[in-house]
């Protein structure tokens, strides 16, 4: 952002800060909305323009002043008092403290989940400054939780990322990792471009610790996609070449370089831009671009004279050594050596890895200029002090761990006595739970039960209903046939008997010869049809003669073949089961000979223990079951099969004859019809 446009910006919040002002008569009300309006206007402009967001908070505590409503003041109070605490933290760290606990007390009485997540972010940021890494962590872990209950993703996915980063300094890459893919993963679900571009960031910072680089270049490139509209890009720039050059990607490492290094030269910041120049010359020196390099050379100088970090300028005197040595001018090469004064330096930092590696990096280009005895002293120091950092690294993890695991184990005793408590609570639940789900459970078997069971009873009683009605019938049409057969035998037969005998005394000439024969016919034809309707054998001898009798005056006697087999039967069958299967074989003889035109049949009667089987079989033309399923006769014989519980086995086709199988278990209890 340029000068002017900051000039910009600051006299619109100015102008913006006394209208409102102007505008507040003293003693006049204020509404809270208003209020609240200015300080997300501050929210606004934090990122944009600090200062601008400074005067408008200065006129929301103005305005404050003038609001009536007690408890609306003491929130909004606080609530600026948390976001003045943000602003002046790196400034005025025990201020931003005192500011951020006023605003604490109030907030943990009226909880507000969002600004409680931004009150622990800004007490992890108080204690990193103070060097307390633990409390920062701990307050962290506790801006994850609030922005958990927040249930906003990119609330979330930023605490997070800002846990994570913490971590990467604090050398914890395990842990890091592990908050950077959370920290991702929340990020995806909110689309928020900020929130996308700082996991992506640190996702690409744990890949490359664990050289992992081509994972890092894809993960810091993401970064780059969605940050551009979000924050300062130059550190991210810079970063995505470091990934770049240890992938020997050097022409997209000079591209990523020279836009760190415009922001950074927009931004006044010479320090940092000194730094860059002083890897892209590095880049080239590597890509053996020596004119290149030259040129970065000339160009680093605009900004030397700006340094003011101490360290900056430590890097630009050994560049400018390693720089000339490459470019074969060892006389000045030499002369930025003895500039360094490395060991000095080295007295006054606070000792690293990273600056221990210049060590090495000296002795080198001292042997290359030819200067052997400032080679081994530099090589020498570098041993010693790589050692002894190496040890003081490795005492201050275990003296971590160690503090870690006596912090732990007090943690430890607090939640296993926590989980005591409310195990046994959670038994009781439990218990209560079981014992209400087992009542329930009883409770709805029983009333399936008794659905069930009176279900079956309906649908017995109407099946012993249907069956009583279809008895009745059958009943009433067997009396109706011993009616009509005894009407038959006492009225018309013994007329005809009459008119016979009196045909054979008479002397008269009309009683002819023929008239006798003829009236004998009718004589026959009426016992026969009497003896149909009420088979007399039936009732006298038993099934097996009235079979015979009925296959002899139906079928034999019309000159079909019959092939009768009976077998297992020593005894009457109980009387219904009798007459009904003559019936059914009554129908089924009719059928015989109205319709199938069979010259043989087959009949077969065989009991074997307590079972009956029924067969008849015959050479007629057949029929299609489907269309004989609706038939009268075929309809009366599964009539009579329902109530003597028969099964029947149909299997027929035009043209190849009929197949028919009863089979009846004889166990079964049935009525008697008379």
């Amino acid at each position: 952002m340029s000068f002017y446009f900051k000039l910009l910006i600051l006299s619109f919040c100015i102008i913006a800060s006394s209208v409102l002002k102007a505008s507040i008569p003293n003693k006049k009300k204020v509404s809270a909305r208003q209020i609240e309006s200015v300080i997300l206007e501050v929210d606004r402009l934090t990122n944009s323009s600090r200062d601008s967001a400074i005067s408008l908070m200065e006129t929301a505590f103005s305005m404050l002043k003038h609001l009536s409503e007690s408890e609306e003041k003491k929130r909004l109070q606080a609530w600026l008092f948390v976001k003045k605490a943000d602003f002046i933290k790196l400034e005025k760290p025990d201020s931003a403290r005192n500011y951020l606990n006023h605003g604490h007390l109030y907030f943990i009485k009226h909880p507000d989940y969002s600004t409680l997540t931004d009150i622990y972010g800004i007490k992890a940021d108080l204690d990193w400054l103070s060097g307390n890494t633990r409390e920062c962590i701990a307050n962290l872990d506790s801006a994850i939780y609030f922005a958990q209950l927040q249930s906003e993703p990119r609330a979330i996915a930023m605490e997070y990322f800002s846990s994570g980063y913490y971590l990467q300094n604090l050398d914890r890459w395990y842990e890091s990792f592990d908050k950077a893919t959370s920290a991702n993963e929340y990020a995806i679900l909110s689309g928020d471009s900020l929130a996308l571009s700082a996991s992506n960031l640190l996702l690409g910072s744990v890949y490359e610790h664990f050289d992992q680089l081509d994972k890092a270049e894809f993960h810091l490139a993401k970064s780059l996609v969605y940050g551009k509209s979000e924050w300062d890009l130059s550190p991210m720039y810079e970063r995505y070449g470091d990934i770049l050059i240890k992938n020997k990607k050097f022409e997209k490492v000079i591209e990523s370089y020279n836009n760190s290094l415009i922001l950074y030269k927009l931004k006044e910041e010479f320090d940092y831009a000194l730094k860059i120049y002083v890897k892209i010359g590095l880049a080239y020196l590597e890509m053996g671009q020596y004119e290149n390099a030259k040129r970065n050379y000339a160009e680093m100088q605009s900004v030397v004279d700006k340094l003011t970090i101490e360290g900056a300028r430590f890097m630009y005197l050994f560049y400018s050594a390693k720089f000339h040595v490459a470019i074969g001018k060892k006389r000045e090469a030499i002369e930025y050596l003895n500039k360094l004064r490395l060991l000095d330096y080295f007295e006054k930092s606070r000792m690293t890895f990273k600056l221990l590696k210049y060590l090495k990096d000296i002795s080198i280009l001292y042997d290359q200029v030819g200067m052997r005895d400032q080679s081994y002293l530099y090589l020498s120091k570098w041993a010693e002090l790589e050692d002894s950092l190496t040890s003081h690294s490795n005492l201050k993890h275990l003296n971590d761990v160690e503090q870690l695991y006596l912090a732990e184990r007090q943690k430890n005793k607090e939640i296993n006595a926590t989980n005591k408590a409310l195990i046994a609570s959670q038994n009781k639940q439990y218990v209560l739970g079981i014992s209400l789900l087992i009542i329930i459970l009883i409770a709805t078997v029983i009333i399936y039960l008794v659905r069930v069971r009176a279900f079956k009873e309906k649908e017995q009683y109407k099946t012993k209903l249907q069956e009583t009605l279809l008895e009745q019938v059958l009943i009433g049409q067997d009396e109706e046939r011993q009616r009509l057969a005894r009407e038959l035998h006492d009225g018309i037969g013994q007329s005809l008997a009459a008119l016979k005998m009196q045909l054979k005394m008479s002397k008269e000439a009309q009683a002819s010869e023929k008239n006798l024969k003829r009236v004998e016919t009718l004589c026959k034809e009426v016992r026969h049809i009497s003896h149909q309707m009420m088979p007399v054998v039936l009732q006298e001898n038993g099934l097996i003669e009235a079979v015979n009798k009925l296959v002899n005056s139906s079928l034999r006697k019309n000159g079909v073949e019959v092939d009768l087999l009976i077998h297992g039967i020593s005894e009457r069958l109980p009387s219904n089961i009798e007459i009904h299967l003559y019936r059914i074989l009554q129908e089924l003889i009719n059928n015989i000979l109205k319709h199938s035109k069979a010259t043989k049949v087959g009949v077969q009667i065989l009991k074997q223990n307590n079972k009956l089987l029924f067969i008849t079989e015959d050479n007629g033309r057949g029929f299609s079951k489907n269309s004989s399923s609706n038939g009268i006769g075929l309809a009366n014989i599964k009539s009579r099969l329902q109530l003597i519980s028969g099964e029947l086995e149909i299997e027929s086709e035009p043209g190849n004859g009929t197949f028919i199988r009863i089979v009846l278990e004889l166990k079964t209890r049935n009525k008697m019809i008379a």
